[in-house]
């Protein structure tokens, strides 16, 4: 029986001997379809931890933004609070000067009251000079002059006072501080007729002394006429070079009483 047996398996075995590489060939294929098999879920694992990764990142970067956003968003609204800050102070400060305008218009007319009180003033100091130039020259006429002859002329003076010019340039008074004074001195030609004649006196000559010094305009106020002597005094006013006269410390041209006497030696 053991016998029979084992014959019936070696038949089989020999039978089955030439299948072996077959199934050598479908062995191997079916390890490498396990390993393929058991190789595809890894391989979608990694591509989903991949992505996973891309998702997280670009969450942060999406949050990032967000961030940065906000960020914008409050910078814009401080921008718009120092905007309306601006606004507020510009208000303040436009009220601010109108009210100083106000206070400088105010204060143009207090200068300008000021300066008519100093013009006023001005003027009463030229007066006051004029007159204390009228006096000098009365001290020199008493000096140079016999005191009889000096007494009869002012009583002639009194008696007989000078008339207005009839014609000439209208005289406007111009305030100043230093009278014009003459550079070189006043030297009259005695015309040979009022020599001949023994004509003596004084001509009293009003005169406009410009800024450069120089006589551009007179007005005889006292003369003697028909004789040479108001010619003559004119022309030696007008040769002569005066230094300016002088309203703070500013040359300026001003009308000024001369007189010029004529004396026989």
């Amino acid at each position: 029986m053991n016998a029979n047996l084992k014959d019936e398996l070696d038949l089989i075995d020999s039978k089955s001997s030439p299948n072996k590489p077959l199934k050598r060939i479908l062995f191997f294929v079916g390890i490498i379809t396990l390993i393929l098999y058991l190789s595809i879920p890894l391989s979608f694992s990694n591509e989903k931890e991949f992505l996973s990764s891309e998702i997280d990142n670009l969450n942060d970067e999406l949050i990032s933004i967000s961030q940065e956003y906000d960020n914008l968003i409050n910078e814009n609204v401080s921008l718009l609070e120092t905007i309306d800050q601006l606004k507020e102070k510009t208000k303040s400060t436009e009220s601010k000067m109108i009210v100083l305008n106000k206070e400088i218009t105010s204060l143009d007319k207090e200068i300008a009251k000021l300066s008519n009180a100093l013009d006023n003033k001005d003027i009463l100091i030229a007066r006051l000079n004029q007159e204390e130039n009228q006096k000098s020259n009365l001290i020199i006429e008493s000096e140079t002059q016999n005191p009889l002859e000096f007494v009869q002329d002012r009583f002639d003076d009194l008696k007989d006072p000078p008339p207005p010019s009839p014609s000439g340039p209208q005289v406007k008074f111009i305030p100043y501080d230093d009278a014009p004074v003459p550079i070189t001195p006043i030297r009259p030609v005695y015309p040979d007729l009022a020599q001949e004649a023994g004509v003596e006196g004084q001509v009293i000559v009003q005169c406009f002394i410009d800024d450069k010094g120089r006589v551009k305009e007179t007005i005889i106020l006292k003369g003697i006429p028909n004789t040479g002597l108001n010619e003559s005094a004119v022309e030696a006013l007008r040769k002569t070079r005066f230094r300016p006269a002088k309203q703070r410390n500013r040359a300026v041209g001003v009308w000024i009483t001369i007189p010029i006497n004529f004396t026989l030696n």
